[in-house]
């Protein structure tokens, strides 16, 4: 048989929406994304919302410089306790800096 929570992914629904665009030598982008799953009867659904933008700056061919900040929102993930479920929220927040090379 199939547990609540498998039965719960066949409902779940997401999407999400993501721009760029490059004016010369910089380029900037976001992202925005929502998702639900059914945790099952009695029990809250799971929620995410993540989001992020950044940027990027050509050097010299090749070579990159770029910045980038990303949020996640995570509701009512679903913990098998041991006597009932149990839900927890949990959230990430991201910055990353740093340098591509290609060659």
């Amino acid at each position: 048989g199939r547990g609540a929570l498998a039965a719960g992914r066949d409902s779940s629904s997401h999407y999400a929406l993501g721009l760029t665009y490059t004016m010369g030598a910089i380029s900037v982008g976001g992202f925005y994304g929502k998702g639900s799953q059914d945790n099952g009867t009695g029990v809250s659904d799971r929620e995410q919302t993540v989001y992020g933008i950044g940027a990027a700056y050509t050097v010299a061919p090749g070579l990159e410089v770029f910045a980038s900040y990303n949020r996640l929102q995570d509701e009512n993930v679903f913990i098998n306790g041991f006597a009932s479920p149990v839900l927890r929220n949990r959230n990430a927040d991201s910055f990353i800096l740093g340098t591509r090379l290609a060659f």
